[in-house]
C-alpha cells in the first residue's frame, strides 16, 4: 500500500493531512486523515517553502544542547497554536536532499488563510533569497509582506532581543514531586509517554505584558479618531507601532491638504481603503497613492480631473487588487471616458464597482466584451432609457452572480421601467436592492415585478418625485411575492393604513424604517402591525413633509 503522505515534485497537488508536531516556526509533522487502521498512521515533515524562521534550542543525541535563535519560542507558538491538530491542505512546491532523506517545502492552508502568507506578515520567518526566485510570482509577493513586516517591527524585526532561558535537566528531580507547573504537551510517543514543555510564569512576563499591552491599545485606538492617534504617538514605540498598524482606512475631504495626506500614507502602510467625502481627487493625490500604498484595495474617485498618465499609474499599480471601486462624474461625454474603460477591463477581481455617470457602462453592456468580473456581486449605476439593451446584456452576464444593486432611475417610459423589473427579478441570488425612483409618478412599482427575487431580504425605496402612493403600490400583497424580507425602508412616501397592514403579513421583517414620509395612518394601524409581526424588533418613522 502506497503511503498516502507521499508527494511529487512534478504535479503539485492540493493535500490534506493532520498537523500533529510543530518543530519550529517553518516544519510541522503532519499525518493522515481519518483513524488509523492496522497500526500508527504514517508521518513525515513538511517545510514552509521558500521561508526561514528563528530556531528553537533543543537538547542533542550526544547530551549537548542549543540555545534558541532570537524569537525563535515565539516564531514556533505561533504556528503552534494556529495549526496543531487541525486539518490543513499543502502542496509540494519543491524538494531538497538532506542526506539521505529527501525534505519536502509548500504551501500550507488553513481553510482560506496562506499560512506561508501570514508567518511573513506577523514576522516570524523571513524569505529565502535564491538566484533562481528571482522572477518567482510567490517568492515576490512573499517578499512584498516581509518587507511591510519589516516597517511595522513586527515578530523578529522589533529589533527586541527575546529568547529563553531553558533548563533540561534537574539536579534534584525528587523535590519535583507532587508540584504544579504550568506546561505544554509536545509530543506524545505512546500510551504511557510523552513530552512535554514547562515554563514558569516570569520567564515571559515580558512578552506576556507586550502582547496584553498591543491588545489594549488596540482596544484604546478604536475609540479615538485618526488625528487623536496622531497626537499620542510619542507615548511609546509600541503605541506608535499599533497606531500605524492598524489603520487601515483613510476618508478625507477637501480641507486636508496633500502634505497632511502624503505624511499620513507614509505612516500608515497597510492602508486598503480610501474615500473622499467632499471635493475631488486630483492628480497629486492619486500619484500619492500610487508611491505609499501597497495594499488598496477600495478606492472612492472622481476621474472629473484625473490625467491619463495618473490613470495609468493607479490602474498599472492596482487594477489585480482591487475588489471595490466607485467611480463619480463618468460621463458619457468625459473626454477620457473610452481610457478609463479600457484600464476598468483588467480589474478582474472586483466585487464592487459603482458608476456615477449618464449611463451603464460600457465595460459591462459591450456586445464586443465577455464576462469580465467573475467575481462582480455589487453593483450601483443609474438607469435611463437608452439603458435598455445595455442592462439586458447585462443581466445575462452577471445577474446569476448579483447579490447587492443600487439602481438609480430615471428612465421615463413603459418599457424601459419593464425591461429593468423584470432583469431584477431574473436575479436569484439578489440579497440587497435599493431603488431611487426620479421617474414619473405614473410608473406605479409593485412587489409583484420583483417575485423572482427569492432571496432579497433587505429593500429600500426611495422617491424624489410627488407620488406619495408609491409606498402603498409596491406594499400591495408583498408577503406572497417577497416573504424573506427582513429589513424595508421607504423614503419621501405617504404612511397609510393599507401599507402597515401589508407589512404586518411578512412573517421575517424585524427593521421597518420611514423617513421623510407623511403620516398618513392610525394607531390602530400601529398596534395591528406590531401584534402580527413576531419578528419585529424597530420602527423608525420620521413624520416629515416631503420637499
Amino acid at each position: 500500500m502506497s503511503n498516502p503522505l507521499s508527494a511529487t515534485n512534478s504535479s503539485p497537488v492540493m493535500q490534506r493531512a493532520i498537523v500533529k508536531l510543530v518543530l519550529s516556526g517553518d516544519s510541522l509533522i503532519i499525518r493522515p486523515r481519518g483513524q488509523p487502521k492496522g497500526g500508527p498512521p504514517s508521518e513525515k515533515q513538511i517545510n514552509l517553502a521558500h521561508l526561514i524562521a528563528p530556531k528553537v534550542g533543543r537538547k542533542l543525541a550526544d547530551g549537548s544542547t542549543t540555545s534558541d535563535e532570537s524569537h525563535g519560542w515565539e516564531s514556533r507558538e505561533f504556528l503552534r497554536t494556529k495549526l496543531m491538530g487541525k486539518e490543513i491542505q499543502f502542496r509540494t512546491e519543491y524538494t531538497i536532499a538532506m542526506g539521505n532523506t529527501t525534505r519536502e517545502l509548500g504551501f500550507l492552508f488553513l481553510g482560506d488563510e496562506n499560512i506561508n502568507d501570514t508567518v511573513v506578515s506577523e514576522g516570524m520567518a523571513e524569505v529565502v533569497r535564491r538566484q533562481q526566485d528571482e522572477d518567482n510570482a510567490e517568492v515576490l509577493r512573499l517578499i512584498g509582506l516581509e518587507e511591510s513586516a519589516k516597517a511595522a517591527q513586527k515578530g523578529k524585526w522589533d529589533n527586541v532581543w527575546t529568547k529563553r532561558k531553558v533548563l533540561y535537566d534537574v539536579e534534584e528531580p525528587q523535590e519535583l514531586v507532587n508540584e504544579t507547573f504550568p506546561g505544554i504537551v509536545e509530543h506524545v510517543r505512546d500510551g504511557s509517554t510523552h513530552t512535554s514543555v514547562s515554563s514558569e510564569p516570569q520567564d515571559y512576563r515580558k512578552d506576556s505584558f507586550g502582547r496584553i499591552c498591543d491588545d489594549l491599545c488596540e482596544v484604546l485606538l478604536a475609540y479615538l479618531p485618526l488625528k487623536e492617534r496622531f497626537r499620542f504617538e510619542c507615548v511609546s514605540t509600541q503605541w506608535q507601532r499599533c497606531v500605524y498598524t492598524t489603520q487601515t482606512e483613510l476618508t478625507y475631504d477637501d480641507k486636508i491638504d496633500g502634505k497632511c495626506i502624503e505624511w499620513v500614507l507614509k505612516k500608515c502602510q497597510n492602508m486598503t481603503k480610501i474615500g473622499q467625502l467632499y471635493g475631488f481627487i486630483n492628480n497629486s493625490m492619486i500619484q500619492l497613492i500610487v508611491k505609499h500604498c501597497n495594499h488598496l484595495n477600495a478606492i472612492v474617485i472622481d476621474v472629473y480631473y484625473l490625467s491619463v498618465d495618473t490613470i495609468t499609474q493607479f490602474f498599472t499599480k492596482f487594477a489585480t487588487s482591487l475588489r471595490s471601486i466607485k467611480l463619480y462624474n463618468y460621463s458619457q461625454y468625459h473626454t477620457r471616458r473610452e481610457f478609463i474603460d479600457q484600464n476598468l477591463k483588467i480589474c478582474h477581481n472586483l466585487r464592487q464597482l459603482m458608476i456615477i455617470g449618464n449611463s451603464l457602462s460600457v465595460v459591462l453592456t459591450d456586445p464586443t466584451n465577455d464576462v469580465l468580473f467573475r467575481r462582480l456581486n455589487t453593483f450601483w449605476f443609474q438607469y435611463m432609457n437608452e439603458d435598455m439593451n445595455g442592462f439586458e446584456l447585462f443581466v445575462k452576464r452577471y445577474g446569476n452572480q448579483m447579490k447587492s444593486i443600487d439602481a438609480t432611475i430615471y428612465a421615463n417610459s413603459n418599457e424601459a421601467i419593464t425591461i429593468l423589473m423584470t432583469g431584477l427579478s431574473r436575479m436569484a441570488q439578489l440579497k440587497r436592492l435599493k431603488l431611487t425612483l426620479y421617474i414619473h409618478p405614473e410608473f406605479a412599482l409593485r412587489s409583484e415585478s420583483l417575485k423572482g427575487c427569492q432571496s432579497l431580504i433587505h429593500f429600500t425605496l426611495l422617491s424624489y418625485i410627488n407620488n406619495p402612493e408609491c409606498g402603498e403600490h409596491f406594499t400591495l400583497d408583498i408577503d406572497k411575492h417577497l416573504p424573506h424580507i427582513q429589513y424595508i425602508e421607504f423614503w419621501g412616501t405617504h404612511i397609510t393604513d393599507n401599507m402597515f397592514n401589508s407589512l404586518s403579513k411578512l412573517p421575517n421583517v424585524t427593521t421597518i424604517s420611514c423617513d421623510f414620509c407623511d403620516q398618513m395612518f392610525t394607531h390602530e394601524a400601529i398596534n395591528y402591525l406590531v401584534t402580527n409581526c413576531h419578528k419585529l424588533r424597530t420602527i423608525y418613522i420620521n413624520n416629515r413633509h416631503f420637499i
